[in-house]
């Protein structure tokens, strides 16, 4: 609705991408697909036409313009079309009402947004969660989220968007009875200019996460929005802005919201008593390095991106030696196919250890133990525990 009435207060003049963002989103950072889909939203709703527009006019690597005409009347928007008016619009109360029926069209869908909202006296914001989808959303069985946009302009910090993107993904692993695609499969979709339910179909999943991550010294905010796929439809959007050290509860956050969004139960592993606990950020800065150089490791790149993964890591320990999830990826960086070598066998299993004794919970370490007793150690009752 507020892009709607963006558009209609410049109206017939274009109004840039940047502007839309700017004014209707002012203090969140949002991707420019979050207004695409807002377009998306309103033409469905006017059932209009993006080949041959009636309402709302995509202007090429410019913006968008809302032509069917406009006429200011007191504070009030009167939109027209054709030889009748369409609907007003209170330019300072942003009430709507209906005025007569002309073209089925675009009338059909106008009654529905501005007549429903009038009558049943629904706020604006109500109005806009029920047009994206966010009330009695549909059931989400398959997720898949989408490697998360840098937006600190420096090349050097992928390595924590990356990170961000795979400890969001373990996080939202945990939800029980939903299936989420491995990091390896989203990561062949970044930057990718595919269409939302184009990636949906080749991945097989209901609904797509994606987002952004800025940071900025020692603060991070993260942007991420909840897609259900099949028709692109916004279901739930949201903004967190954090200090790092506070970075593990910003993620455990996220999944949690994303759960309730797909009507999932958290399995009781995820939720301890106290919740995640505050990290160093240093350390936090060199767990997420080590955890850019493990997967670098893991997708090809050679035996040196596992030795600076390693690096790092030990980095991570040494800033905060409590950090189970830092000696958990210093044990992961010891293993080669299915475990360690055998020089690394001690080193190995002293940061399994250590990882287990700052979070007992922790699922991947227990995971990893499980398949060091299976295949070195052959201790089958062990390994099956």
């Amino acid at each position: 609705m507020s892009v709607l009435q963006c558009l209609a207060a410049d109206a017939p003049e274009a109004v840039s991408k940047e502007k839309l963002l700017q004014t209707v989103w002012p203090d969140t950072f949002v991707s420019e697909g979050v207004l695409v889909r807002s377009i998306g939203q309103l033409r469905r709703v006017f059932d209009d036409d993006a080949k041959q527009p009636q309402v709302i006019e995509t202007i090429a690597k410019r913006g968008y313009r809302l032509v069917a005409p406009v006429i200011p009347v007191n504070g009030t928007v009167h939109l027209t079309a054709g030889d009748g008016t369409l609907a007003t619009a209170d330019r300072h109360t942003g009430s709507t009402a209906a005025k007569r029926t002309i073209r089925p069209g675009i009338l059909i869908g106008l009654g529905m947004a501005v007549v429903l909202a009038a009558i049943l006296g629904f706020t604006l914001n109500k109005f806009w969660q029920r047009l994206r989808g966010a009330t009695g959303g549909p059931e989400i069985r398959s997720l898949a989220v989408l490697p998360l946009q840098n937006l600190s302009g420096d090349p050097v910090q992928e390595y924590f968007s990356d990170g961000m993107t795979e400890e969001l993904i373990t996080e939202l692993s945990r939800i029980r009875g939903l299936r989420v695609i491995s990091r390896t499969s989203v990561m062949l979709y970044k930057n990718s200019k595919k269409p939302l339910p184009e990636i949906a179909r080749e991945l097989n999943v209901d609904g797509i996460v994606e987002g952004s991550v800025l940071r900025s010294g020692d603060r991070v905010r993260v942007t991420t929005q909840l897609i259900y796929a099949p028709n692109d439809t916004n279901l739930w959007a949201e903004a967190y802005d954090r200090d790092v050290r506070d970075v593990l509860v910003l993620e455990a956050s996220v999944a949690s919201d994303v759960a309730q969004q797909v009507h999932s139960q958290i399995t009781p592993h995820q939720k301890s008593i106290n919740g995640p606990r505050p990290v160093n950020p240093a350390a936090f800065d060199a767990f997420m390095k080590g955890e850019y150089h493990l997967q670098k490791f893991g997708a090809g790149s050679g035996p040196d991106e596992r030795y600076k993964a390693a690096d790092y890591f030990r980095q991570a320990t040494q800033f905060d030696p409590n950090f189970a999830q830092a000696w958990l990826g210093l044990a992961n960086s010891y293993v080669i196919n299915v475990g360690p070598s055998p020089s690394e066998v001690s080193p190995f299993k002293d940061a399994l250890e250590k990882a287990l004794a700052a979070d007992p919970n922790l699922s991947d370490a227990h995971r990893l133990l499980g398949r060091f007793k299976l295949y070195h150690d052959w201790d089958f009752a062990f390994a099956k525990q």
